[in-house]
C-alpha cells in the first residue's frame, strides 16, 4: 500500500514533539505509536497496541541492534574502567596546568578524532570524558562541548578509510554495484575516490575548527557559551533532565593514576580493535586488504578490542591494589547504567525507524525529491533526499541500506559519476546523525558532556544547516564541472565566508567580554 504524504507523519511528529516538550523517549513513543496506527488501517486500540509492540519487539531482537547494545555498554564499561585507574584524571589535570587557553584544549578533542577514527561513538565518549574536567575548568560550555565532539568524530569517520562508518558503506557499495551493472568496480577504491567530494564532512570539520580558533560563536551556542563565560555555569541541566546531581560517569571514584593508565589500554584497545578488523574481514587468509575491510565486522571488532583493554586494566588494578575484583565489578556496572537510557532512547528510535520502514517514508521522499532531472544535478538531489530520510529517522547507517541501492544504479542508469553520489549519501547520513534528536550519535555525544539532549541538539542544528546549505554548492558544482578540486576550494572559502557573517549577527567577540552591568541573556 502507498502511504504517501501520510508516511511523514510518525517521524515529524516525533521530531516535533522532542522539540517542543525536551523530551525525547515520550515523543519517540508517541510517534512510533502513530505510525502503527496508521499501519493498522483500523480503529481497534488493541491492534495498535500489539502491532507497536510487533515493531519494538522486532527492534529489540534485531541481530545488528543487539551488537549495539552490546557495544554500547562494553564503551560505557571501558570509559569507567578508564576513570577508575585515574589515567584519564591524569591526563586532565597535566592539560590543566601545561594549557593556558580554553581554546588549546577543544583543539585537542577537535584533532584527536581523526586518530581515534575506528568508530564515532568510542571517540565521542572516550575524548570527552578525558577532556571534560579541563574544558569545564576553562568554562567552555558544555553544548559547546558536546558540538565539538559529535560533529568532529562524525566528519572523521566520512573521511578516514578504514572506520566503521566506510567498512558499513563498502558493504552496501557492493551489491549497489551488482545492480547497477559495475560489479567489477573495486569497492574500497570508489571510497577512497568519494573522499574529495566528502563535502559536508570537510566543511563540518572545518566548522569546528574555525569556531574553536577564532572563536566565531554563533546563534544560541553564543548565548551558551556567554552564560558559561559571564555566570561561569557550563552546565544548565544535566542529561538526565534533573536540575543539578551527577551522572553515573562522573560519581565514580578514580585512582591516582598516571598518564600511562590512559595511553596503554587505549594502545591495546585500538591495536587489537584494527587486527580484528582484519581478522573478521577475512585477511589471514586472503591476504586481500581492500576485502577485509569490506568484510569486516565493525561491531565485533571494537568489542573485542575494548575487553582486552578492560581485561588488561582489571588485572593491573588488582596487581597495584588500586582495586579488588568487587571493586572493578561495581566500576562496570556503573558504566553500563550509564548507558542504559542510553540504549532505551535507541531501542524506541529503532522502533520509529521500522515503522517508518514498513510506511516506506524513505521511498516517498526519494520519489518526490529525485526524478527527471538534469544529470548535473543529481549530487545535489541525492545529498538533499539523503538529508531528509536521515533527519527524520535519525538512523544514518539506515539511510545509508535505503539510499545507496539507490543512488548508485541512479547515477549509472544517468550517466553521472558515481563518486559524487556516494559522497552524497555518506554526507546526508552525517547530517542527519548531528542534527537529528533521535540520532544515536549526537544521543552519545549529550550523555558524553552529561548535558541536556535537547540543548545539545538546539545549539549544533545552526553549524550543521550551515555546513549542509554550503555543502549544496558543493555538490551542484561537482555535477557542473565534474571534479571535486574546484568545488571543494570554492565551498571551503564559502564556508568561512557565512560563518563570519553568521558571528558578526550574533554580536562578534562581545559574548566573551565580562562587564558587571550586563544583563545575561540565557536560553
Amino acid at each position: 500500500m502507498d502511504y504517501g504524504i501520510i508516511s511523514l507523519l510518525p517521524p515529524l511528529l516525533t521530531i516535533a514533539l522532542a522539540v517542543a516538550t525536551k523530551q525525547v523517549l515520550p515523543a519517540l513513543v508517541i510517534g512510533g505509536f502513530s505510525g502503527a496506527i496508521i499501519l493498522s488501517g483500523n480503529a481497534n486500540v488493541l491492534d495498535w497496541i500489539v502491532g507497536y509492540f510487533g515493531f519494538l519487539s522486532d527492534a529489540a531482537t534485531d541481530p545488528d541492534n543487539v551488537g549495539v547494545f552490546v557495544l554500547d555498554f562494553m564503551i560505557g564499561i571501558t570509559v569507567a574502567l578508564f576513570m577508575r585507574g585515574g589515567g584519564a584524571q591524569a591526563v586532565a589535570d597535566w592539560a590543566s596546568v601545561k594549557l593556558k587557553k580554553d581554546t588549546a584544549i577543544q583543539a585537542i578533542g577537535w584533532g584527536a578524532t581523526p586518530f581515534l577514527f575506528i568508530d564515532d561513538m568510542f571517540s565521542c565518549m572516550t575524548i570527552t570524558q578525558i577532556i571534560k574536567p579541563v574544558t569545564d575548568h576553562f568554562k567552555v560550555s558544555r553544548e559547546k562541548l558536546s558540538f565539538i565532539m559529535d560533529t568532529s568524530a562524525v566528519s572523521a569517520c566520512c573521511l578516514v578509510p578504514i572506520s566503521s562508518w566506510f567498512i558499513f558503506v563498502a558493504a552496501l557499495l557492493g551489491p549497489a554495484n551488482e545492480a547497477a551493472g559495475i560489479g567489477d568496480t573495486p569497492v574500497f577504491g570508489q571510497l577512497i575516490g568519494a573522499i574529495p567530494y566528502a563535502f559536508y564532512a570537510w566543511l563540518s570539520f572545518l566548522m569546528v575548527a574555525v569556531v574553536i580558533f577564532f572563536k566565531m560563536d554563533f546563534g544560541p551556542m553564543a548565548k551558551a557559551e556567554r552564560r558559561a563565560k559571564v555566570e561561569g555555569i557550563v552546565c544548565k541541566t544535566p542529561f538526565s533532565g534533573d536540575d543539578g546531581g551527577e551522572d553515573e560517569l562522573n560519581s565514580i571514584k578514580k585512582g591516582n593514576g598516571t598518564k600511562k593508565d590512559l595511553f596503554i589500554p587505549l594502545g591495546l584497545l585500538i591495536g587489537f580493535a584494527l587486527f580484528m578488523l582484519l581478522y573478521t574481514g577475512g585477511f589471514f587468509q586472503s591476504h586481500d586488504l581492500t576485502d577485509a575491510l569490506g568484510n569486516a565486522d565493525g561491531c565485533i571488532s571494537l568489542c573485542y578490542g575494548m575487553f582486552l583493554a578492560d581485561t588488561y586494566m582489571i588485572i593491573k588494578f588488582m596487581v597495584s591494589k588500586v582495586a579488588n575484583l568487587m571493586d572493578c565489578v561495581n566500576t562496570a556496572v556503573m558504566g553500563v547504567k550509564a548507558f542504559v537510557l542510553v540504549n532505551m532512547i535507541l531501542l524506541l528510535a529503532w522502533t520509529l525507524g521500522n515503522t517508518t520502514a514498513e510506511l516506506d517514508t524513505a521511498g516517498y521522499l526519494v520519489s518526490i525529491m529525485v526524478g527527471n532531472v538534469p544529470g548535473f544535478v543529481l549530487p545535489l538531489l541525492i545529498f538533499l533526499a539523503t538529508c531528509a530520510v536521515a533527519f527524520s529517522t535519525g538512523a544514518s547507517w539506515a539511510t545509508y541500506a535505503l539510499m545507496m541501492p539507490i543512488a548508485v544504479p541512479l547515477a549509472v542508469a544517468m550517466g553521472v559519476d558515481v563518486l559524487p553520489c556516494i559522497a552524497a549519501v555518506m554526507g546526508g547520513g552525517a547530517f542527519g546523525n548531528h542534527c537529528s534528536p533521535i540520532a544515536d550519535t549526537a544521543i552519545l555525544s549529550s550523555v558524553a558532556a552529561d548535558i541536556f539532549h535537547m540543548d545539545h541538539i538546539k545549539t549544533q542544528i545552526p553549524y550543521s544547516v550551515t555546513s549542509a546549505s554550503v555543502a549544496c554548492v558543493g555538490f551542484l558544482l561537482a555535477g557542473i564541472t565534474g571534479g571535486a578540486i574546484i568545488p571543494l576550494i570554492v565551498a571551503l572559502i564559502l564556508q568561512i565566508a557565512v560563518i563570519f557573517v553568521l558571528y558578526k549577527k550574533s554580536g562578534g567577540r562581545s559574548i566573551y567580554e565580562v562587564d558587571s552591568s550586563d544583563e545575561v541573556v540565557t536560553e
